[in-house]
């Protein structure tokens, strides 16, 4: 038992975890969530308490969420997300580290150098969870392999970097019924916003001022005000 801003909380350690998990034959992953379901925090997730209840803490282990892009922005999102205890990540990026990324891709270090972000990135959240749910992604998809894995998941976060690869996802997310929450850095200027399924004009306000195939390389590239 655990008190914390004048609440009562219950924890497991990772050795006990492990240990109720082998004697009943039951997966990590399933011991994480039926601990979870008794009200119990394993104590790698027991600081999001009382941030997270168990309940909600067992929503996000619960919850199914894609990535796409995973350099600066992108990496920093998947492990958030793993810390926080989201369960299951589909990890998409068909680039490798290069030394420019050096100087602000968490990943990207002189071991990273020229491997696959998505199988680097999966490697890691593993590390931090061993019973997350990672699939890693190393390709970068077009509308038939985005068909395939957006019905898999409940939110997608578009970390891309070109505004044509932005309006495909956009589009597929669209057509799947699937929620995108959109981020975007150049420079020192960054923008974040939710694009619903339902939302109208495919979000071209968002995206209307640049040609299809520019990079987002200029700070204060995307349009400066709302629609």
């Amino acid at each position: 038992m655990v008190l914390r801003r004048g609440q009562e909380f219950l924890v497991i350690s990772r050795d006990q975890l492990h240990s109720w998990a082998a004697e009943r034959g039951l997966s990590r992953r399933r011991a994480l969530e039926l601990a979870l379901e008794e009200g119990i925090f394993p104590e790698g997730l027991e600081r999001n308490f009382p941030s997270f209840s168990a309940a909600e803490q067992l929503t996000l282990w619960r919850s199914r969420v894609m990535l796409v892009g995973l350099g600066g922005l992108g990496g920093c999102h998947a492990q958030l997300l793993a810390r926080a205890g989201v369960g299951c990540l589909y990890l998409a990026d068909g680039d490798c580290f290069t030394q420019s990324n050096l100087n602000r891709q968490l990943l990207a270090t002189s071991e990273t150098l020229g491997q696959n972000k998505a199988l680097v990135t999966a490697r890691h959240l593993r590390q931090i969870n061993e019973a997350l749910e990672v699939e890693a992604i190393p390709e970068f998809l077009d509308q038939g392999r985005l068909q395939h894995f957006l019905p898999k998941v409940q939110v997608v976060l578009d970390a891309l970097d070109t505004l044509a690869a932005r309006r495909e996802i956009v589009a597929a997310a669209k057509e799947a019924g699937v929620p995108v929450v959109h981020g975007a850095v150049s420079g020192a200027f960054g923008q974040v916003t939710t694009i619903l399924p339902h939302d109208p004009g495919e979000s071209s306000w968002l995206f209307s001022q640049a040609a299809p195939s520019e990079p987002e390389t200029t700070p204060g590239y995307w349009p400066p005000s709302s629609p």
